[in-house]
């Protein structure tokens, strides 16, 4: 990455990330980064996870290196279940560095960077799987990824209906009104009772909880894309593991998601193998996007939100 001036290294908080970024030009830019390659090229290695019992924890790292990009990004994650009132579930940092000099370039909040990196995946699936007109969506799922499946669907086609469903009434009526503001007052946004509720009539459902349990057991006649983000393990998924071997599975990185996702996923199609060449057909298919984050993904979103934040402050 060009401009690194200075030692002192640029801390963007969550407000900066979200007001720097430019939703359509990353989703163009992680297109062109799987069908190049670059996520193929780029040292990513597996996650590296620790638990403690007391209290009940998990701290995460999840790194990656790019040469290309010029960039080494790691963000380091904070899972605390049994947290003090007030404060979120997750805290995060990406801490982004050179490659050519070793200098720390920013700390950023990595909420922020996996909210981001969160549409732009949607937006960019979601693109290449689904016909080009209005999509009835249904999510399962009312929190802050259901929101930014909701956002990134939005960036790259019009809405004409949505359908919610959580397990917390509040918490869909809140998304609700949320998803009004966004979609506009001329596309209905509906609250339903389940799962099976959701399914009905969509072109694209969304999955975003932390259920242990399936909670797509089966899927509508014709074709519809599935975007899966919420639980991920071999032992725990939310859509039903016979739908992942009828259907075309789709993940960002296949080693990626053998290793936490487990065996049903073995002839997933990578998202750099899909880009290079996707088929004609594709939109006319039942697809499912199994997703288990990326850290290169996390790598692309941390490099443009800094590229676009200096410009920024050179311009001011």
């Amino acid at each position: 990455m060009s401009g690194e001036t200075g030692l002192v290294p640029l801390v963007l908080d969550r407000d900066a990330v979200t007001d720097a970024a430019d939703l359509p030009a990353l989703v163009e830019e992680l297109r062109q980064g799987y069908a190049e390659g670059r996520r193929a090229a780029a040292r990513t290695p597996l996650r590296t996870t620790v638990t403690t019992a007391d209290p009940p924890a998990m701290f995460g790292v999840m790194p990656s290196v790019s040469a290309r990009d010029g960039l080494f990004v790691t963000k380091l994650a904070a899972l605390v279940p049994d947290r003090p009132a007030g404060e979120p579930a997750i805290h995060a940092l990406s801490v982004v560095m050179s490659t050519r000099t070793g200098r720390p370039l920013a700390v950023l909040d990595g909420a922020a960077v996996t909210d981001l990196r969160c549409a732009a995946v949607t937006a960019l699936v979601t693109d290449v799987c689904t016909p080009s007109r209005r999509l009835h969506v249904g999510l399962i799922g009312s929190g802050v990824l259901a929101r930014q499946q909701l956002r990134g669907m939005c960036a790259v086609r019009p809405i004409a209906s949505v359908r919610v469903a959580s397990r917390r009434a509040a918490n869909a009526e809140a998304f609700a009104r949320w998803a009004v503001g966004l979609v506009g007052p001329g596309c209905p946004v509906e609250v339903v009772d389940g799962p099976d509720d959701v399914l009905v009539g969509r072109d694209v459902i969304c999955t975003a909880t932390g259920s242990a349990e399936p909670l797509v057991t089966r899927l509508p006649a014709g074709p519809v894309h599935v975007n899966c983000m919420g639980a991920h393990a071999a032992d725990r998924r939310e859509v039903a593991a016979d739908l992942l071997r009828e259907h075309l599975v789709l993940v960002e990185d296949l080693d990626l998601a053998l290793a936490e996702a487990g065996p049903a996923h073995r002839d997933a199609t990578d998202l750099g193998t899909l880009l290079a060449d996707v088929p004609a057909d594709l939109a006319s298919r039942t697809t499912v996007f199994s997703s288990t984050g990326d850290p290169w993904a996390d790598l692309v979103t941390a490099g443009h939100v800094l590229r676009l934040a200096r410009d920024r402050v050179a311009v001011g």
